[in-house]
């Protein structure tokens, strides 16, 4: 197919919706193998593997690690009155 034909043809809703379904049913193939391995290593011996696999699914959640150390000092000296 050439390339004009296959962009007009994925440009036609019940093509596009054809292929994000195509694109589901394979990720889908994946995604339970992936959460298992990362259950695996979320138990793994190693220390480093350990914390990498829960950083890692840590941020699917949304919580990531605090990157900068921020200072406790507040304090502001006050302008002389």
């Amino acid at each position: 197919m050439a390339r004009e034909s296959l962009s007009r043809a994925l440009n036609k809703p019940h093509i596009a919706e054809f292929m994000r379904q195509k694109v589901i049913r394979l990720a889908g193939n994946g995604i339970g193998k992936s959460r298992r391995r990362k259950q695996e290593l979320l138990d793994s011996d190693n220390a480093m593997v350990r914390n990498r696999a829960s950083s890692f699914v840590l941020g699917l959640a949304g919580i990531q690690p605090v990157t900068a150390h921020r200072s406790t000092s507040t304090s502001r000296s006050e302008p002389d009155t």
